[in-house]
């Protein structure tokens, strides 16, 4: 049912969703593919406690650690969007698959494709999405497009597809364990600072590396009014410091 249709109706959600709590309250417990849906939406929501269907508020309500009972108009859109996310998979799954019963979110096989997986996503929360819905969907295969050096670094590389302007494509070498610094640099050939703030090392090394410690001193005098230490500064300094010493 709909399994070719992109959109995400929340409208549609809650109704279903208002339907099957009411269902719960007549039958004295949840039917199988509401407890899927709550299943799937609470493992998908990063620090997600507890969610439910509100009749009083006529709207879902999730419990996030550390901040408590939010009705899902206060949710941010990242939130809202992988919520909708999950119970969409998770309700087509259940419409599919009754006979699989409790097992239908393990065992429910199939391909989704999902455009911009990390949009509206917290940095924090790119870093283990991928993660989340695998463990929760197990059998189903996900294909994600994504630009985010987060959730490049936190995927195999050999399911990692870099795709190229000329139509070519290829796979990193390496992807997990990179940092963002990295995954940017290496995998998707991106500058990972500032241009003018590179240019500016670059020219402090040059300058260390010819032996002018006065004039490199006084460039690292002047990055520091940025008002930042940035680690080249460290290195630049201890190297520096070690010469002198050997020196004397």
């Amino acid at each position: 049912m709909f399994s070719i249709d992109p959109r995400i109706n929340f409208a549609d959600l809650f109704h279903w969703l208002a339907r099957e709590r009411y269902v719960s309250l007549e039958r004295g417990s949840d039917r199988f593919g509401f407890i899927a849906v709550k299943a799937a939406m609470k493992g998908c929501l990063e620090r997600c406690v507890t969610l439910d269907y509100s009749v009083a508020e006529k709207t879902l309500v999730v419990e996030i650690d550390g901040r408590g009972q939010l009705p899902f108009h206060l949710l941010s859109d990242g939130q809202k969007v992988m919520l909708a996310l999950a119970a969409d998979i998770a309700f087509k799954a259940a419409q599919l698959n009754p006979h699989l019963g409790d097992r239908v979110l393990q065992d429910t096989s199939g391909v989704v494709m999902i455009d911009e997986l990390d949009l509206h996503l917290h940095p924090r929360w790119q870093r283990h999405v991928v993660s989340d819905l695998k463990s929760t969907f197990p059998s189903i295969q996900f294909f994600a497009t994504t630009h985010s050096p987060q959730v490049i670094g936190e995927t195999p590389h050999d399911e990692i597809i870099l795709l190229r302007r000329d139509g070519s494509w290829t796979q990193p070498q390496q992807s997990v364990g990179l940092s963002t610094n990295q995954v940017l640099r290496e995998i998707q050939e991106a500058p990972d600072m500032n241009l003018a703030m590179k240019q500016k090392f670059e020219t402090l090394f040059r300058t260390v590396e010819s032996g002018d410690f006065t004039a490199a001193r006084a460039q690292i005098v002047e990055i520091r009014q940025t008002g930042q230490d940035y680690p080249e500064l460290v290195e630049a300094t201890g190297y520096m410091a070690g010469v002198e010493e050997a020196k004397s």
